[in-house]
């Protein structure tokens, strides 16, 4: 997580809390670090009695290309796909 006074948005956020349903938002640039991510608010935040609700999302943000120069050959190209990765994290007591 970073800190929010370098200028970098923080990659996970509580953003609610409402009649014991408990909110969080966490975004991650790798589908490890979001599990990651999701493992700590989890055994951070879980009560035993409490209910979980997830969704998550993987959006593409862009993309690179890539070219490695060979000598007396054709190049090669490739394209890297960048991701965000992205979870909701709802914890409601029963």
């Amino acid at each position: 997580m970073s800190d929010p006074q370098d200028g970098e948005p923080r990659l996970d956020e509580f953003t609610s809390e409402h009649r014991g349903v408990r909110v969080w938002s966490v975004l991650a640039t790798s589908h490890q670090d979001l599990i990651d991510r999701v493992a700590v608010v989890l055994g951070e935040h879980m009560a035993d009695n409490d209910e979980l609700h997830v969704t998550y999302a993987v959006v593409q943000n862009g993309s690179e290309e890539h070219v490695r120069q060979r000598v007396l050959r054709e190049p090669d190209v490739w394209t890297e796909l960048h991701f965000e990765y992205s979870a909701l994290i709802i914890l409601r007591g029963r």
